[in-house]
């Protein structure tokens, strides 16, 4: 790991508005950092874009920390813990490091990092536990996901650590599923087992004993047929009893065959076998015998049957039916004891079942609430502080489950929106920054949206138009230079929709001149347009031209006489300030020098002309014209020099050609000729020095 040197024992403290901003790329390259960052650690943007971030590694962090993020980053997971970072010139400061991955084009792109200012406990905390890392102490220590943990055997080996809520509800569900099939089935089960045991008890103990009955009420009524037979022995009355009992003696045994066809235990079988022999001596050697009687009309020897033998065989059949009867009591009471035992045998499970289900559906429910629900309140505790604009919250993700996942897409938000406001922040420090600058520019500014409805106007074009204001309403009455913003700068023109159409789709500046008011304006016109060729507007510079314009023309109208020879001509100085004062004054001063050099050199260049030699320039001048001045004086009194000179040798020669005259005509002759020629000689030299005055 690379150890950054020097170091010291001096630490920055950072302020709690300090926020320390990074962006890197894929390979933790800086990519962007703020004005915090620079102020912090004391490197140069220059020396920190395009570095490695870990250029402001302290030595004393420990490998784990960064081993732990960087594992966090990779499976794009958010990370927060605290770090000990260096300064430039060594000093140190702590921070609490939030740092998410963030995407463009749904691909991963690179890492932000938002640094706040730490509390003093967590400093400590983290300083001592950090120290035993570096130490190689850790002992059951660990870092994860930026926290310094216990890594205990119940923590590693805990099978409910890594379950998702899907994992709990699938368990829960699938739990409470499990008992309710076995409920489910247990009641199945009685009620097939109580079907069971009504079908017994129908048809081996209801119906059975209902053919018992029948035969039982059938044996009765023979008997009481065959004694009614001898109280009224008519033919009438035997026959018909003789009918009717040999009838009911085939329905009994048809009964009969159908109880015996049925399931029978041996006991009744027992039963059932001493019956039918008891019945079958009945029928054979008391009822058939009696009816043989009654039918021979035999009425002794049917009593003496009916007393002597039907009677003792009855008992013996009745006693066997109603044994047999009784025996189906008893089974049907038996069938009714095992399913009261099945009955309470499945309510007990049951119950035990579903209190055992209740238990673990409040258990689970429990755990679940636990997972779920103060997570989630966490969750809004963390939304409500991130509303009110903190972005340092301390987002602990203890899970991986879902819950986990939405605190990393929170922390990862929240990282996102620290770092989307601190930039917003330089923006608008930025925007402000040059808001105020436009606000103090001298031209005067003006800003309007794709529908030419201004947005901004600088304090230049204010007072420029207000100053115009008075004459702008003789043409506009609704004109107001203090009501701009919101106005369409087409209003300013006389054809709106045509100058609405030029600024939506000028692409270079645009110069217009226009008069309001009576008042000469020039507004240059540029498109605003953003990175991406989206046009966001139009920027107008207004410049008022009045004053400029009336000086110009009066500049013109004064150089236009200077160069008629007029030099009377002055700029009227009322008005003026600044530029054009000093313009004016300029102007009309030199225009005053120049007429009165130039009639100076006019008054002595004719007296000159006048062979008038007395006139010289007595005004101060500078300059060329004081050159003028000196050279015009100087060829004067040279002039003067030269005439005065030739005047005296003029005079000697005229005295000695009058001596020699009388002496020598040749020498006469000649000397006129020598005075003429002196003569042309002097008129030429004056003419050269008037020439050379001139």
């Amino acid at each position: 790991m690379k150890i950054n040197m020097p170091v010291t024992n001096v630490e920055y403290s950072l302020k709690e508005s300090d926020s320390i901003v990074s962006k890197t790329d894929l390979k933790g390259m800086i990519t962007y950092i703020n004005e915090d960052f620079l102020r912090i650690s004391g490197f140069t943007q220059e020396e920190l874009i395009g570095a490695s971030h870990n250029i402001v590694r302290h030595p004393d962090m420990p490998q784990e920390a960064f081993a732990d993020m960087w594992k966090a980053l990779k499976e794009n997971r958010p990370w927060t813990g605290m770090v000990k970072n260096r300064c430039k010139n060594g000093d140190f400061y702590w921070v609490l490091a939030n740092v998410t991955p963030y995407y463009e084009n749904a691909q991963p792109a690179g890492y932000l990092s938002i640094r706040s200012k730490p509390s003093l406990e967590q400093i400590n905390a983290a300083n001592a536990a950090y120290r035993l890392f570096k130490e190689g102490k850790p002992g059951n220590l660990k870092i994860q996901d930026g926290r310094v943990v216990k890594s205990t055997f119940l923590t590693k080996c805990n099978p409910f650590k890594c379950l998702t809520i899907k994992n709990r509800l699938i368990n829960v569900i699938g739990l409470l599923s499990v008992l309710m099939m076995i409920i489910g089935g247990l009641g199945l089960q009685g009620m097939n087992k109580a079907n069971d045991s009504l079908r017994t008890v129908h048809e081996n103990r209801t119906l059975p004993m209902k053919q018992i009955a029948y035969i039982q009420k059938r044996l009765l009524l023979q008997r009481m047929r065959i004694t009614a037979s001898l109280i009224t022995p008519s033919p009438e009355v035997i026959q018909k009893t003789t009918t009717e009992l040999d009838q009911t003696i085939t329905d009994v045994t048809k009964i009969w065959d159908a109880y015996i066809a049925s399931a029978l235990s041996p006991e009744e079988k027992t039963l059932a076998g001493k019956f039918a022999e008891n019945r079958k001596r009945y029928i054979v050697e008391g009822l058939k015998p009696a009816l043989a009687a009654l039918r021979g009309n035999d009425m002794v020897l049917a009593k003496r049957i009916i007393v002597e033998e039907i009677q003792p065989l009855y008992e013996s059949v009745d006693e066997g039916i109603e044994s047999l009867l009784q025996m189906q009591l008893d089974g049907a009471k038996q069938e009714f004891g095992s399913a009261q035992s099945r009955y309470d045998l499945t309510r007990n499970i049951a119950i035990g079942l579903i209190a055992t289900g209740i238990t673990f559906a409040l258990w689970l429910g429990f755990i679940l609430l636990r997972v779920i629900v103060r997570p989630l309140d966490s969750v809004i505790s963390h939304f409500g502080r991130i509303a009110q604009g903190n972005y340092n919250n301390t987002i602990d993700i203890e899970r991986r489950d879902e819950i986990g996942k939405v605190l990393e897409a929170l922390k990862s938000m929240q990282t996102k929106l620290g770092f989307d406001i601190a930039e917003d922040k330089r923006i608008a420090d930025e925007n402000l920054r040059i808001k105020i600058g436009l606000d103090n520019v001298s031209t005067g500014v003006m800003i309007a949206d794709n529908a030419c409805n201004i947005i901004y106007v600088n304090k230049s074009v204010v007072d420029i138009l207000g100053k115009a204001e008075a004459d702008i309403r003789k043409q506009l009455p609704e004109f107001s230079a203090a009501n701009l913003v919101g106005a369409n700068i087409g209003d300013f023109h006389t054809n709106p929709a045509h100058q609405a159409q030029l600024l939506s789709t000028f692409n270079d500046a645009y110069t217009a001149k226009m008069n309001l008011g009576g008042r000469s304006m020039v507004v240059t016109a540029n498109p605003v347009i953003n990175e991406q060729g989206q046009r966001l507007g139009a920027v107008a510079e207004w410049r008022d031209r009045t004053d400029e314009v009336q000086v110009e023309q009066e500049v013109a109208s004064l150089v236009h006489g200077a160069v008629m020879g007029d030099f009377t001509r002055r700029i009227e100085m009322q008005g003026k300030t600044d530029f054009f004062k000093q313009l004016g004054e300029g102007l009309n001063g030199l225009m005053e020098i120049t007429e009165s050099g130039i009639n100076d050199v006019v008054r002595v260049l004719g007296a000159l002309s006048r062979n008038n030699l007395t006139q010289t320039i007595s005004n101060d001048y500078i300059g060329s014209f004081g050159q003028l001045k000196d050279d015009a004086n100087t060829t004067v009194d040279k002039l003067k020099d030269i005439i005065n000179q030739i005047k005296a040798a003029t005079d000697n020669i005229n005295t000695g050609a009058k001596e020699i005259a009388s002496g020598n005509n040749d020498l006469s002759h000649r000397t006129e000729e020598q005075a003429a020629s002196l003569e042309e000689t002097a008129a030429s030299m004056e003419h050269a020095d008037l020439h050379r005055a001139a």
